[in-house]
This record gives C-alpha cells, sequence and structure tokens, in this order.
C-alpha cells in the first residue's frame, strides 16, 4: 500500500482548517482533508518480486520524491486524476513532467488517468504509446526494466578503499589521540558505549581531520549520493580502546538524529586493522530499503543530549562484518541498520565517523528546524547554515 504524500491544497486537505472552520462558513461544510502518506514508505513489488515506484498525481511534480523512490525500482506507475484541469494545457504539462522523471531516474513509466494522458513512456523521455485526452480505451504494451542503481542504491553501503595515505594517517591519529586524551575521561564499564566511545566535535581540534572532512576525497561523492548542495552536519571519533567491552547495538544513524531528507550519508574512516576480534562495524546489507525504523519512543533534543543509546531488535542471519585496513573507508547509507561488538584485544580499533547531508535538511526531532552544519558545496535556502562555522577555513 501506498499513501499519497503531496497533497493538493483545497482540493485533498484545507490548510489551517482546525483556523477556517468557524470563521468562514463555507469551511463549515463537508469537504475533502486527507492526511498525507510518510516520506519514507516501502516500494510496492508485484509478480516475480518486482519493485515498482508508485507516485500518484501531483507527486510525480517533485523530483526529489521520485528520486528517493527509485532508489528501489525497476519501473514507475503513475495514476492521476486530470478532469478538474478542465481544457486547459494542465494534463499536457502533467505528461510532460512525467517524461522529466523517467529520464532523470533512466525508468519506463506507465501513466494511466481518468481524463488526461494516458501513456507508455520509455526511460528516454519517448512516449511509445498513448491515449488522448478524452479518449476511452485501454493500452497495452511493454515496459523494459531497468536495475540501473548503483551498489550504494541497491546494498545502501560502499567500500571506498584507502583514502587516507600513511603521513595523513600518522598525522591525524597523532592530532586525535592527544584531544582524546585530553578530554575524554578513561574507561567506566558502568557507562553506556556512547559515553565510552564517541567524542564530537572532532574537527574543532584537529586540522588533518578538518582539512579530510571539508576538502577530502568524500565531496565529490556526497554530490553523486546527495546532490550538488551539501553540508557537513557530524565529525567524530568513535573509539574502541583496549579491553573496551562495550558493545553497540543495532540502530540507524537517522534513528539518534533523523534528518530530511532521507539521504544522508555516514563514512567511517578506520585509523586501525578493524577486524571481528577488536569490534569492527557490522551491516544488513539492502536494510537501507527498510525506512526509518519505529523505536517504541520519541526522539527529542533533550534525548539526544543525554547520550542515550538504541538497540533495535533485528533479524541478523543476513548481517556481514565489514573489516578495514588502516588507512580504508566505508559509507553507507543513514538508515543502514549496523552495530559493532566489544574489543575483546590487546589493540586498538579507532574509526573516525563523518556525516554529510542535503544543505537544507532539517532535524525532524527538533520541529524541523534546520541541521546546522558548514556548507560545502552549492547552496542552502537557511541564512544559519550559510553562516555556519565560516570561520573555519
Amino acid at each position: 500500500l501506498y499513501k499519497k504524500q503531496h497533497l493538493v491544497p483545497f482540493g485533498e486537505y484545507i490548510p489551517f482548517i482546525s483556523s477556517l472552520r468557524g470563521l468562514i462558513d463555507f469551511f463549515d461544510l463537508p469537504m475533502s482533508n486527507v492526511i498525507h502518506g510518510q516520506d519514507n514508505q516501502k516500494s510496492i513489488k508485484i509478480n516475480n518480486n518486482i519493485t515498482v515506484a508508485t507516485p500518484i498525481c501531483f507527486d510525480i511534480a517533485f523530483p526529489r520524491t521520485v528520486r528517493k523512490m527509485n532508489q528501489s525500482s525497476d519501473f514507475i506507475i503513475n495514476i492521476s486524476n486530470n478532469t478538474w484541469f478542465g481544457s486547459s494545457i494542465g494534463p499536457h504539462h502533467h505528461l510532460e513532467i512525467a517524461r522529466i522523471r523517467s529520464i532523470e531516474n533512466d525508468k519506463w513509466t506507465i501513466r494511466a488517468t481518468n481524463d488526461g494522458y494516458s501513456a507508455f513512456i520509455s526511460n528516454k523521455g519517448t512516449i511509445v504509446d498513448f491515449l488522448d485526452k478524452g479518449d476511452v480505451g485501454i493500452l497495452e504494451g511493454y515496459v523494459n526494466l531497468r536495475d540501473s542503481r548503483s551498489f550504494y542504491n541497491k546494498y545502501g553501503y560502499a567500500h571506498l578503499g584507502k583514502t587516507l595515505n600513511r603521513e595523513q594517517l600518522k598525522l591525524m591519529k597523532q592530532e586525535c589521540m592527544k584531544t582524546w586524551f585530553d578530554l575524554k575521561e578513561g574507561y567506566d564499564a558502568n557507562k553506556n558505549w556512547l559515553k565510552n566511545t564517541l567524542l564530537q566535535n572532532i574537527h574543532h581540534h584537529s586540522d588533518a581531520v578538518r582539512n579530510f572532512y571539508f576538502y577530502g576525497p568524500f565531496i565529490e561523492i556526497m554530490t553523486k549520493i546527495i546532490g550538488y548542495n551539501i553540508k557537513g552536519v557530524q565529525s567524530q571519533l568513535s573509539f574502541k580502546l583496549k579491553n573496551n567491552e562495550k558493545r553497540v547495538g543495532w540502530h540507524q544513524d537517522n534513528g539518534y538524529g533523523e534528518l530530511d531528507p532521507y539521504n544522508t550519508v555516514t563514512t567511517i574512516t578506520s585509523f586501525d586493522d578493524s577486524n571481528i576480534e577488536n569490534g569492527c562495524i557490522w551491516l544488513i546489507p539492502g536494510s537501507h530499503l527498510w525506512g526509518q525504523q519505529e523505536l517504541g519512543f520519541r526522539v527529542t533534543q533533550k534525548w539526544k543530549n543525554e547520550l542515550n543509546e538504541i538497540d533495535l531488535s533485528v533479524n541478523e542471519s543476513d548481517a556481514i562484518p565489514i573489516p578495514l585496513k588502516a588507512g580504508e573507508s566505508i559509507i553507507f547509507h543513514c538508515l543502514m541498520l549496523h552495530k559493532s561488538n566489544p574489543n575483546r584485544t590487546k589493540k586498538y580499533r579507532r574509526y573516525l565517523f563523518l556525516r554529510y547531508a542535503d544543505a537544507d535538511a532539517v532535524e525532524v526531532y527538533n520541529h524541523r528546524k534546520p541541521r546546522l552544519g558548514k556548507l560545502l558545496n552549492g547552496t542552502t535556502s537557511y541564512q544559519e547554515v550559510n553562516d555556519f562555522e565560516k570561520e573555519l577555513f
């Protein structure tokens, strides 16, 4: 089941309806006031596990919505009520918009309308067959199922290999270890993993991290995954030093800080050879397609500030470990389910954690205020983001 996300004002819902009722007689009449669907709905599957993106009517006009649906789809079905357009140019425009979405997403589209243009549209935007406005009939044809998703879009992660050379790694470790021992207390078995393992805003203390975060190889990668406009929204150390017995439970990074749009990317760069014995990361490939997981409680800014932890109950049968050599990096989707086990060795397991988001990403848990982060590419609609950390070059 898919529920339409973008409703037509005054046609499918009434803005400010609670304020207008009783104020203006017209708004006291019975009328549609539909509730929109969530923006992280799962795609629909049909014959033989074929995945279909199903933007309804007005949804097709929103590129970001359709692009998100097509991260896991084989083709698009768009149904639409075009009757209310009447004899205007609206139905033709709606058809052209659907053609653009096909081109953008490299997907075929089947479009069915009650009084518009029904059509088969190829992934190149070509109208292969159609019914004219006002015609009644049935279209029969074929679509080319295109699984043009990248490995990242299919599985939610990518192993990047070496992103730090030997000298860069040496300098970064020196600066980060000094900061760690200056600012962190010793390991305390009575504290949770967040309090034992993390140190926030490491780019404020390390020039090497700051340069890597702001100007390193991730920036070009993020523009391809997220889009042209990006910001850096989080930097931290995730250290499991010798005999750190704390397990990091299954979670999504968007669980600790839900950002919209849901395309934020986490990067993990290892300072050491990490493996199963010293607590490397585990993840469930493809779990980012399961959507934002319910936690059973509401995440607030106060909850985040208290450094509470999440430990989801999940089926681990498809989980895989991700060992990394020193200087190697992995990236993964903000909805990827992942965990790490205790470090039961006498060796360090040190990660640099960096997170990147759309320049206009907002904090769902914080009244949808813009997430502050340094603008690293493109532009933003928010002045506070534009000004954030400008003093950091």
